[in-house]
């Protein structure tokens, strides 16, 4: 995701670790939108409050207010256990 935001020149990208001030960030820098592991409840309650496009990359926090991805682990096991088979 950050490599190809990063090629976009009207895109700007920032790195945040869950223990850096959501709230400061959302306050003053006023993204048009995110993407990313929203992964406490502080973080998911300051970007539902702003309405703007969200994306979550963790499948394990529900929040109706923000669309998420998620893995689909049975698929990635079975490709997994195909390619190990493969090798003999």
């Amino acid at each position: 995701v950050i490599t190809a935001a990063r090629s976009r020149a009207d895109w700007k990208v920032r790195v945040l670790n869950a223990t850096q001030n959501y709230q400061h960030f959302l306050t003053n820098i006023r993204p048009a939108g995110m993407i990313g592991r929203f992964t406490r409840p502080e973080q998911r309650e300051a970007i539902s409050r702003l309405k703007i496009p969200t994306v979550s990359t963790t499948n394990v926090f529900f929040n109706p207010e923000i669309s998420r991805v998620g893995l689909n682990d049975a698929a990635i096991g079975k490709m997994a256990a195909e390619y190990f088979l493969g090798l003999g």
